[in-house]
């Protein structure tokens, strides 16, 4: 049996205390009708991501200059 693969979808959280999570989910059916919902948090990795592309930008910014 071929399953197909899970699609991520990128959400926003929001916590009790205010506090707003970047997460990733997908949901999983197995074969007996049930499905199965999987999240992560992906926080960091877009908070690292964000740091990067900034960086980039700056160095062609640089670059342009120079």
């Amino acid at each position: 049996m071929k399953f197909a693969q899970p699609l991520w979808n990128d959400l926003k959280c929001q916590l009790q205390d205010g506090f707003i999570l970047d997460t990733s989910w997908t949901n999983i059916y197995l074969p007996n009708a049930q499905i199965l919902g999987i999240g992560k948090d992906i926080t960091a990795h877009k908070q690292s991501k964000q740091v990067l592309n900034t960086q980039i930008e700056q160095e062609k910014l640089m670059r342009n200059i120079a």
